[in-house]
């Protein structure tokens, strides 16, 4: 016969843990999310999409990241990565989008640059030459003389 086990203080003590995360989760994230439309659409970022898929359709990852891509070339940056796997659909239609994406980022044209490789690792050589287009040669070997390889934030 099957005996029939009842919830123990254990039990208890992890759903009170869990519900103290949720509690505290919602008191820090919660006064910054503004309206249900910045949790639910991704804030901003979705009505960016909107000029490029008006439909937003495929309504996934490859909605924000468009969104979020022309918003940061918008904003003056000069690189963007898309780090999706290679093989992913935000990787594969993000590197479809890219014209796209920096026609509709307007005059302030940064670069688009996806940084793995087919065989899945990061390609060093295209993101270098994405540096180099994007820093210019001057600045990029400034900024490697005195950064040491392998030093955190040698871009920043």
């Amino acid at each position: 016969m099957t005996e029939i086990q009842t919830i123990q203080l254990p039990d208890y003590l992890v759903i009170l843990a869990y519900f103290a995360v949720i509690v505290v989760a919602g008191l820090t994230f919660g006064p910054r999310i503004r309206k249900a439309q910045d949790y639910f659409a991704a804030g901003s970022a979705m009505r960016v999409t909107r000029e490029l898929l008006p439909t937003l359709r495929p309504l996934s990852e490859i909605a924000t990241y468009a969104g979020e891509a022309i918003g940061e070339l918008r904003h003056g940056a000069d690189l963007v990565l898309n780090v999706a796997p290679n093989g992913c659909m935000v990787a594969t239609m993000g590197e479809a989008l890219t014209p796209a994406i920096t026609h509709a980022a307007g005059e302030k044209v940064g670069r688009v640059q996806h940084l793995f490789s087919a065989d899945g690792d990061v390609n060093e050589e295209l993101l270098t030459l994405a540096l180099l287009k994007s820093m210019g040669p001057e600045r990029y070997y400034r900024t490697l003389a005195a950064h040491p390889r392998g030093t955190v934030g040698a871009f920043s």
